[in-house]
């Protein structure tokens, strides 16, 4: 299993060109849309909007993970933030006090 899984570097500015080539080969690529530590340069916002033309295109689902405590950008997450629709999202929610979470996702995404 584990040959089976990409794993590229955060704000890299090769990771989209690895996804372009890779992507019909993917049934999903898991991102934390957020992180604290990086890079400031790294423009998350139009990256997440190629990501999602990316995974749209070759059919692979988009999932937003926001399980770290304290990363969820605003009430809604990041999918509001950066107005970038992700097939499923994972987070905490803010008023939680202990590491439960929920997943959610679009109606038709479901039953890929």
């Amino acid at each position: 299993m584990v040959d089976d899984v990409l794993v590229l570097e955060y704000g890299s500015p090769d990771a989209l060109a690895i996804l372009r080539e890779q992507a019909p080969h993917l049934a999903a690529v898991l991102v934390e849309p957020v992180q604290r530590a990086a890079t400031r340069s790294y423009n998350l916002a139009s990256s997440w909007h190629e990501l999602r033309r990316i995974t749209e295109r070759h059919g692979a689902a988009l999932i937003f993970d926001e399980m770290t405590p304290g990363s969820a950008s605003c009430p809604v997450g990041a999918q509001a933030w950066f107005g970038v629709r992700a097939d499923r999202h994972v987070r905490q929610d803010p008023g939680w006090r202990h590491a439960d979470g929920a997943v959610a996702g679009a109606r038709g995404s479901w039953t890929r």
